[in-house]
């Protein structure tokens, strides 16, 4: 997996900062044509002190929906039939948490989650994840 498609996952996150020492972090996944403005307000309000959020952005891509093609934000085509897109994404997603881990040290302080298609993606990075 080229460094290229986590670049992107990052560079287009927002980052909600710790307040305290970062000890642990929240990486969270939009659904399906949403993106992080989504969230932001909500895991401001909630977040505790020692922990930093993460809401990466999925890319836009044009989808098909019930026929007709649309330009959104999607980890994935609904009825992708090309497993190895499906695979950089989860690929992507594991060198998010690597990055993370980096900076706490403790794999089991990071906390993956998502809405929708976005809770897809952290439940399959999970089950693969070999930390």
């Amino acid at each position: 997996m080229a460094s290229s498609s986590v670049t992107k996952l990052i560079d287009t996150a927002h980052i909600i900062e710790s307040k305290g020492t970062h000890r642990y972090s929240i990486i969270w996944f939009h659904g399906f044509g949403h993106s992080s403005d989504d969230y932001k307000d909500l895991f401001t309000q909630i977040q505790p002190p020692t922990t930093s959020i993460v809401l990466p952005n999925a890319p836009k891509r044009l989808v098909t929906i019930e026929g007709r093609q649309h330009y959104l934000r999607n980890w994935y085509e609904h009825n992708e039939t090309n497993i190895e897109k499906s695979l950089q994404v989860i690929e992507s997603a594991k060198e998010l948490i690597e990055q993370e881990n980096q900076l706490i040290d403790d794999a089991s302080h990071i906390i993956i989650g998502g809405f929708s298609q976005g809770a897809c993606l952290p439940l399959i990075t999970a089950l693969t994840y070999t930390r």
